[in-house]
């Protein structure tokens, strides 16, 4: 019987290894169904990722516009800066220039005067001695002669004429 009960043992072992086996053989198509759930999966996420690397690329592109766009943008401010100082230094210009119009029209209206009248020119004024300090510009006109014109003389139809008041009412009733 050791022989039988040891066949038995035997039989129980290679039993339960088929057992496992089986049980293996289950696991076995649990492990297909996920190596083909895997390569589906893989495909979006070869998609995915070819998507992502092309993103890059014009992500890389447009990075080279932006630079340059940036270059540009920073000469661009250089010239606003260089034109700002240009235009600080003229108008620093224009403020002393335009400070100095008044001595200069004045130099000018003296020298054009002095060539005009000369030095030993006296002005003659017009003012009454009664007035010599006036608050407002005076002019002298010249002008023909005003003539007294002759008394007009009175006809013989005026004379009679003598009506009052009263009889030029009355008249303007009858």
């Amino acid at each position: 019987m050791p022989t039988i009960t040891k066949s038995l043992d035997e039989m129980s072992a290679a039993l339960s290894g088929i057992s496992q086996q089986t049980l293996a053989l289950g696991q076995l198509s649990e492990l297909v169904a996920g190596f083909s759930q895997l390569s589906n999966e893989y495909q979006a996420f070869h998609t995915g990722l070819q998507s992502y690397f092309d993103g890059v690329t014009q992500l890389s592109g447009g990075y080279l516009e932006f630079h340059t766009g940036l270059d540009e943008f920073s000469s661009g401010i250089d010239e606003l800066a260089n034109g700002a100082y240009e235009l600080s230094d003229g108008t620093s210009q224009l403020n002393t220039e335009a400070a100095k119009i008044p001595d200069t029209i004045e130099g000018e209206i003296d020298n054009m005067l002095s060539s005009f009248i000369g030095t030993e020119f006296e002005p003659i004024s017009f003012t009454s001695s009664d007035n010599m300090a006036p608050d407002f510009v005076q002019f002298v006109l010249k002008c023909d002669s005003i003539q007294k014109s002759e008394a007009p003389k009175i006809t013989e139809n005026e004379t009679e004429n003598n009506e009052t008041f009263w009889d030029r009412l009355v008249a303007l009733f009858k």
